[in-house]
């Protein structure tokens, strides 16, 4: 669990009028992150990106995108909201068309039931620079209408 720190900045006024920061004016750049460390934008730190697929069948061929900041793709997670049918679901990602090594969450359809939860752990060709798009496209022999959250894990 990351620790979230709260500051408060207080303003010194001096006998010149010019304005000091009190909090922050003895302090390096490296200080004050390290204050914060864990905080997001904050070098190491993880977050989660949810997008809604709304359609896991193989007629859709879909494809749902995020925008990302520079990070590093640690993790993918699907959970469905149905049962599938004939067969399995694919979710694949890619980073602005380049895709994701070990970056391909499979839903199987034996069994599946809503909550079910399927993850990926991409091991290469996951890192982004800000403002490329990753891309999420789904594919296998699924024909029932099921939805998926995906989750991803990204380390800034």
């Amino acid at each position: 669990m990351a620790t979230r720190y709260n500051r408060s900045t207080t303003t010194a006024v001096a006998a010149d009028d010019t304005f000091e920061d009190a909090s922050t004016a003895d302090q390096t750049g490296a200080e004050i992150a390290s204050a914060y460390e864990g905080e997001a934008g904050i070098k190491g730190a993880k977050q989660t990106i949810t997008l809604g697929v709304a359609d896991l069948t193989s007629a859709s061929a879909f494809t749902y995108r995020a925008v990302l900041p520079a990070c590093t793709i640690t993790k993918l997670w699907s959970v469905i909201d149905g049962a599938l049918a004939t067969g399995d679901a694919t979710l694949t990602a890619s980073i602005s068309g380049t895709p994701i090594t070990t970056g391909v969450i499979t839903v199987t359809q034996a069994a599946s039931a809503p909550g079910d939860v399927d993850s990926a752990t991409p091991t290469a060709a996951n890192v982004a620079t800000a403002g490329q798009v990753l891309e999420i496209v789904v594919g296998g022999t699924n024909t029932a209408p099921a939805r998926a959250d995906v989750t991803v894990e990204i380390e800034i």
